[in-house]
């Protein structure tokens, strides 16, 4: 593996739809990425993490993704 690439959207629930409030891109030219971010959000409302997880390894990739849902 050449590259990693992980694209994160931070989302909230509300009137039926969720919406992104957040968006962050890590990259790292390695076999591993380790990344933290934080980031404060109103109580009351249900957020999800939506990840999408890339992998390049010369001209090959492949990729996959991971929602991760919270109450506040």
């Amino acid at each position: 593996v050449d590259k990693v690439v992980v694209s994160t959207y931070l989302q909230k629930y509300s009137n039926g739809a969720w919406s992104t409030v957040k968006h962050w891109t890590d990259t790292k030219n390695s076999t591993y990425l380790s990344t933290s971010h934080v980031y404060y959000v109103m109580s009351g409302y249900n957020y999800r993490a939506l990840s999408y997880f890339y992998a390049y390894d010369g001209s090959q990739s492949e990729s996959t993704s991971l929602i991760d849902y919270e109450s506040y």
